[in-house]
This record gives structure tokens, C-alpha cells and sequence, in this order.
């Protein structure tokens, strides 16, 4: 009797471990990990994301006055399923040149609907669904890897 518990445990195990999903299927992809940041919009303003292992920012840099550049933040969660990305921000944090916190407030929402994301080297392009007054858009925006100097 012993050794049909034995087998049985072991195929189970096995299976278990047969079953085991990658990071990718388990919607982190290493991949996006890191700072990413579009071409200057403007000489005042800058915007990026930040992805970590479990969490995204979206963060965008107001140089309008050279002495107190704005920083906002939009923190978050995201997950990938292939080339889907899916993002659920929490909270927006503005903070001064000096990083001092002037406003905080929850959000609750996403800001890239429906979005895929192609990764090109150092070249990171999402295309999603804005909502200006009219009517969804489908919309593009591609960053770049922010590299170590």
C-alpha cells in the first residue's frame, strides 16, 4: 500500500510541478522593468513610466518655472497577459523641486485603455484608447528606455 501513496504522491508532485507558470504567464514581463521616457512634448514638461516588479508610475515633470519643478505621480498596479497591458492606478502625489508632498489624492481608474505594448530594443510603444470630448481614440505613444549614465 505504501508504495501506491508513494507513486501517486510523486505523479502528483510532478504534475504540480509541470504546471508551474514562467513570470510572463504570471503577468510580470522583465522586459518593461525599468524607466521609460517620450521625447520631450515641450521644453516645459516631460512624461514617463516607471515599471517595477508590481507596481507602475506615471510621472510627468512640469519645468513651466525653472525654481519649483512640479513633479506628479500617478502610482498604480499593472499585469501583462502576451502583449496586453492592463494598469489600475491608486493614487496621484504631486511634490515639489525640493520633493516635498503639496498634494495627494486617490484615483481610481486606468489611463491606457485597452492597451498592447511592443517592445523594440530600447523602444517601448503602447497603443491604447483615449477619450478626448468627442469619442475614443486609438492612440500611440513610445518611450524610451531610461539607461543607466
Amino acid at each position: 500500500m505504501k508504495p501506491i501513496l508513494l507513486g501517486t504522491f510523486l505523479s502528483i508532485l510532478l504534475l504540480a510541478g509541470a504546471c508551474k507558470k514562467d513570470n510572463a504567464q504570471l503577468g510580470v514581463n522583465s522586459g518593461l522593468t525599468g524607466s521609460w521616457s517620450e521625447p520631450p512634448i515641450s521644453t516645459t514638461m516631460t512624461r514617463g513610466l516607471d515599471f517595477y516588479k508590481d507596481s507602475i508610475f506615471y510621472v510627468v515633470r512640469d519645468y513651466t518655472d525653472p525654481a519649483n519643478v512640479l513633479t506628479t505621480r500617478i502610482n498604480g498596479t499593472y499585469s501583462t497577459d502576451g502583449h496586453q497591458l492592463s494598469t489600475s492606478f491608486k493614487e496621484i502625489v504631486i511634490r515639489q523641486k525640493n520633493n516635498q508632498v503639496i498634494y495627494r489624492t486617490p484615483f481610481t481608474g486606468t489611463l491606457f485603455d485597452n492597451a498592447t505594448y511592443q517592445l523594440d530594443g530600447n523602444r517601448l510603444i503602447l497603443h491604447y484608447t483615449s477619450y478626448p470630448a468627442d469619442a475614443p481614440v486609438a492612440t500611440s505613444m513610445t518611450l524610451n528606455r531610461q539607461l543607466p549614465d
